[in-house]
């Protein structure tokens, strides 16, 4: 097989030749190239992209990754490549830490395992010679995003990271906010608390009443809160063994449930966001909810093939009318449900339906809360741009035309991507980021200016870090110096 033109048209007769599923290990890092035709790129830092590989626009500009990719697709199709099975129950062993409140094993040493894809390679520090790293084409970032009722100026600007619960304390941090001129603060307060029955009467209603205290605050220093709670941070963390396991095409199971897992999310986290809904439907410095989607303890996101364990398997069965069809797939085991799509040319129904089934869990989670308070803004932390099924229908689900999802990552790339959804109905906004304490603060307004150029605005990790309130000293500069460099900054 011979591939010629562009790295995108290159890419693109690759795996139009034949469906590929794989999975690669490189270095610290990997790589997994999935029938959806994306591919996944993991820093051994946790931060994740997910590029679709038939989008110009959202590929890497990293072209030795992109020079050794062709030809390892072109060696998959034609059967010369081969993978490299690792041990599918290995890990990486990594120190994991974390503040916020009711968050199992905050703040300690405990040692969390990052699960390893199931296959490894190695990519050459260096292009191969040849013509397969033509530039990629410039691609118009397309349709603008919509206007979000929690973005004032022409850009969101959001700070991220911690939230006294000291109202004293909370008022510090909201003032600061108001002198940046940022939209809203994010602070964790995992209101998840509420509805897990972990908290007897007086408490929950303790904890609700620290939750309107805070918010006071916020709208007394001319600042909002996005109330900050998780997607499987708490909810799953706390009790793993009550929930099922997503579960991948080769078996590769996650510390996670499926997405489409209902009972997550209709016993779990829409009453927890009702909850601040509640709260804010009275206290207008809330603004919303932040669900931070980065699943702790085992891969950090979901991939478009981490979806053949039974409870998505069957709700996916449950959609079909063909008696017959759905009698034959029910009889597959977990390694032949793959296959089984392939062979019967479905896979793209099948990823299609289980992101309209996730749209309409979104649904339900929006409606809820927007049934409580109109204007209630819904956003979403994720490490990187969230391109597969389970996050595009999610986020479909969840916006609308009047109030989009506002979704932060550490991509800032993104306008090509956001455009595409845009385009295709969904009504989101997305802002790229930094964590602060990667730039010194005279280096930090143009990482923000950069972010805000190429999102649709900018927020930082972590707020914690640059407060009046922190103790000792960061690694570069002052505190102050820190926020001076954000007020001045995506204007």
């Amino acid at each position: 097989m011979r591939t010629t033109g562009t790295i995108l048209d290159q890419i693109r007769q690759v795996l139009d030749a034949r469906p590929v599923a794989a999975a690669e290990r490189i270095g610290d890092g990997f790589v997994v190239v999935v029938p959806r035709q994306l591919v996944t790129l993991a820093g051994a830092g946790g931060q994740i992209s997910e590029h679709p590989a038939i989008d110009a626009g959202a590929i890497s500009r990293n072209t030795a990754f992109v020079g050794w990719l062709v030809p390892w697709l072109r060696g998959l199709a034609e059967g010369t490549t081969a993978l490299v099975p690792s041990d599918p129950t290995g890990g990486i062993d990594t120190p994991f830490c974390v503040e916020a409140p009711g968050f199992p094993g905050s703040c300690t040493d405990r040692v969390i395992q990052i699960s390893q894809a199931p296959s490894t390679a190695i990519v050459p520090a260096e292009p191969p010679a040849g013509d397969l790293l033509e530039e990629v084409p410039a691609v118009d970032a397309g349709a603008p995003p919509p206007a979000s009722p929690l973005v004032e100026g022409t850009g969101a600007r959001i700070g991220y990271g911690g939230m006294p619960l000291d109202v004293a304390d909370a008022s510090v941090y909201f003032a600061e906010a108001a002198a940046m001129d940022l939209d809203a603060l994010i602070g964790g307060f995992t209101p998840e608390r509420l509805v897990t029955g972990e908290l007897d009467a007086a408490t929950a209603d303790s904890v609700r009443a620290a939750m309107a205290g805070i918010a006071d605050a916020a709208e007394a220093g001319g600042s909002r809160w996005l109330v900050g709670g998780y997607y499987t941070g708490h909810v799953y963390n706390r009790d793993p063994s009550s929930f099922p396991s997503s579960v991948g095409a080769q078996r590769q199971a996650m510390d996670a449930p499926p997405l489409l897992y209902a009972p997550l999310w209709d016993d779990y986290l829409i009453p927890a966001a009702v909850e601040v809904a509640s709260a804010s439907s009275t206290h207008p410095g809330i603004a919303g909810i932040l669900v931070d989607m980065e699943m702790y303890g085992t891969v950090l996101a979901y991939t478009d093939m981490q979806a053949f364990d039974d409870t998505t398997w069957n709700a996916y069965l449950d959609t079909l009318t063909d008696a017959g069809l759905r009698d034959a797939l029910a009889a597959q085991p977990v390694q032949a449900r793959l296959d089984a799509l392939l062979e019967r040319g479905i896979l793209g129904d099948y990823v299609s339906t289980l992101e309209r089934l996730a749209a309409e869990i979104g649904a339900r989670y929006r409606d809820a809360v927007r049934a409580v308070d109109p204007d209630f803004v819904i956003a979403l932390y994720f490490p990187g741009y969230p391109a597969s099924w389970q996050y595009r229908g999610l986020i479909r689900g969840l916006g609308s035309p009047e109030n989009p999802v506002v979704v932060l990552t550490y991509d800032p790339w993104s306008h090509p991507a956001r455009a595409d959804s845009v385009l295709a109905g969904t009504s989101m906004i997305h802002v790229g980021g930094p964590i602060l304490s990667h730039f010194p603060p005279d280096t930090l307004a143009s990482v923000l200016d950069s972010c805000a150029s190429w999102t649709d605005g900018f927020w930082y990790y972590s707020h914690a870090e640059i407060s009046a309130l922190a103790a000792g000293a960061p690694a570069h500069g002052t505190r102050a110096a820190y926020r001076a460099a954000i007020s001045s900054s995506g204007l």
